[in-house]
């Protein structure tokens, strides 16, 4: 059976970095592009992705997605959501993204994690 996994993340000590992270939870399932999110704390693009990287220990890309596959899983185990609505939701572009992303990461496909849960899926 698959064991529910949570992200721990690191608190970031940097007071700009803890802003684009504000920012990325509160808004993780629009595409905020690196060039809005530098101009917000004063920092060019590449400064703010390096930044982020040696503070949370994954690139701004791979956080986002982390918080999207967190908010799937939630979504996963205690609604009746299809997949593909749960992919929009979270902010996927594309069910096959979704569901070859969740697969790396969680080792299932969302199919398969839902049924892990009791009461998840939907009676027949």
């Amino acid at each position: 059976m698959l064991q529910r996994q949570r992200i721990t993340y690191l608190t970031p000590r940097d007071r700009r970095i803890q802003v684009v992270v504000m920012l990325l939870e509160r808004n993780s399932r629009d595409q905020i592009g690196i060039d809005e999110m530098a101009r917000l704390v004063n920092l060019s693009p590449g400064r703010l992705a390096h930044l982020f990287k040696s503070e949370m220990q994954l690139s701004i890309q791979q956080y986002v997605t982390q918080l999207r596959l967190c908010k799937a899983k939630d979504q996963l185990e205690s609604t009746f959501l299809s997949v593909k609505e749960i992919a929009a939701l979270v902010g996927f572009s594309s069910v096959t993204r979704f569901v070859v992303t969740f697969k790396n990461s969680v080792g299932a496909t969302p199919a398969e994690y839902r049924k892990t849960f009791p009461g998840s899926v939907r009676p027949h």
